[in-house]
């Protein structure tokens, strides 16, 4: 689940005019699951449901993301993915907002408990691909601590069990939203 309540604000059609209050929100729920279909090779998909309410406005969506990533025996691993594969699109009572397929390629090398990342994304509306870097440790198998440059700094933090079977992030982007 991600989440961005704007709250209350003031909404007005003129300047003499009071206003009315209106509140905003952003979410997306995600249910994503992935499998071994060859030794060291996964692939996984990822569907989700956008829900934003913008000051009155009011629009759902759904999409699905499809991935891959090869793990090699060494300390290497690659990866791909499709965002937006599928999405249905957004509609505030105008013309319907469609999010462009995205193609994401990646590299990492990971060595006791630290990983370095790079990451190539572009956008398949013609826009130009943007890169990202990124690094991570893991203490005790089930605490990590992650930082990345995808424009913008980004710190995390996760929380997981040994098998990995759940786990919590914590994420914070340094810029306005």
């Amino acid at each position: 689940l991600i989440s961005l309540d704007l709250g209350e604000i003031q909404a007005r059609s003129s300047i003499d005019y009071h206003g009315t209050r209106v509140s905003s929100h952003q979410r997306a729920y995600l249910l994503g699951s992935a499998r071994e279909v060859y030794p060291g090779f996964y692939t996984g998909t990822t569907f989700g449901l956008l829900d934003y309410s913008l000051a009155g406005f009011n629009s759902n969506a759904y999409f699905a993301d499809l991935g891959f990533s090869y793990k090699s025996q060494r300390f290497w691993r690659v990866g791909g993915a499709i965002k937006n594969a599928y999405f249905s699109g957004l509609d505030f009572g105008g013309e319907k907002e469609i999010y462009p397929k995205e193609l994401r390629l990646g590299a990492a090398l990971e060595k006791k408990g630290a990983l370095l990342s790079i990451q190539l994304e572009k956008s398949l509306d013609g826009s130009n691909p943007r890169f990202a870097l990124g690094g991570s440790y893991l203490l005790f198998k089930s605490l990590s601590f992650r930082a990345g440059m995808n424009g913008y700094p980004r710190f995390g933090m996760g929380l997981a069990t040994r098998g990995g079977l759940f786990s919590v992030d914590f994420s914070y982007q340094v810029r306005a939203v």
